[in-house]
């Protein structure tokens, strides 16, 4: 049986600069390494993907670990990973949720109140008549709501939080394109700003980030038998010019049933089990290439 490490609680703190979602999630020390509280799937998705051609493009795992002094609402275990930003002079972060469905099909269940609630602060205009007289919805519903909100269902993608700037967009609402393509020129102002060229270079270094991820997701045993629900892509720039991008919130890419296949293209049905990875992919970098363009207008 493996040996579960065990690490210093004092060693480590609250991650303090987190993208929208995701903040008090983590814990960090001075080392470079991460804690996310451990999920069984998310833990098989990285010890799945240490021998699959997706490896380049995830954080670096070093198993799990729990800590010496357990604090009080903390996880009992964690993840180990390395924390990518480390390598950066004061880095920006950008989170992208990718594909048009953000949840597992099982996940469809019963109406409630909680998730009402949190419909509620979006519009409480979105719920049905029935939904308000009960104040419960779905989690199926409410996810479809968001998504709709959201460019998930239109582009397969949505910018989940920007961390490292002050962002005060309404990120839950930005749908278009167009809208998209904005927030994306804001974070490269934030990273670089007034310095058009470094910008470029950023996009660029992104686009070309984001062709290898392509190439190597059609080669990838894991993405060939997985669903990719939930999973982000993880934006890091700072203003010497440094960039990269990590595949990363792994813990809802399940093994496919047996007998079914998907080709992260196919409209969503219930059953079909496909998620719109690629079309997310695809106009990720679309959109990137937009803002480059906007960057040549004068």
């Amino acid at each position: 049986m493996k040996m579960v490490q065990v690490l210093q609680r004092d060693a480590f703190q609250p991650m303090s600069d987190c993208a929208h979602g995701h903040t008090g999630a983590f814990l960090t020390d001075r080392e470079g390494i991460v804690l996310k509280k451990a999920i069984k799937s998310e833990k098989e998705a990285y010890e799945k993907l240490q021998q699959d051609a997706l490896f380049p493009f995830i954080p670096s795992y070093f198993g799990d670990a729990t800590l010496s002094k357990r604090a009080e609402g903390r996880p009992d275990r964690y993840l180990v990973l390395r924390d990518v930003t480390t390598a950066f002079d004061q880095p920006v972060v950008l989170d992208c949720k990718v594909g048009q469905r953000t949840f597992l099909e099982e996940e469809t269940g019963e109406p409630r109140a909680d998730l009402f609630k949190k419909l509620a602060t979006l519009s409480i205009d979105l719920a049905t008549e029935e939904e308000r007289q009960t104040r419960t919805i779905t989690k199926l519903r409410y996810m479809r709501i968001r998504e709709e909100l959201s460019s998930s269902a239109q582009l397969g993608f949505r910018i989940d939080g920007m961390a490292g700037l002050d962002c005060n967009e309404d990120l839950t609402r930005t749908r278009s394109k167009e809208a998209v393509a904005q927030v994306l020129a804001s974070y490269l102002a934030n990273v670089a700003p007034g310095d058009v060229g470094l910008q470029k270079k950023i996009v660029r270094s992104f686009c070309d980030r984001l062709d290898h991820l392509h190439a190597a997701a059609r080669r990838s045993a894991f993405f060939k038998g997985h669903e990719m629900v939930g999973s982000s892509l993880l934006f890091v720039a700072d203003a010497t010019g440094a960039s990269g991008v990590w595949l990363i919130d792994l813990a809802k890419c399940v093994p496919l049933p047996p007998g079914i296949s998907t080709n992260h293209v196919t409209p969503w049905a219930k059953g079909n089990h496909e998620d719109g990875w690629l079309t997310g992919l695809y106009n990720i970098v679309a959109t990137w290439n937009d803002v480059m363009a906007s960057l040549d207008v004068p």
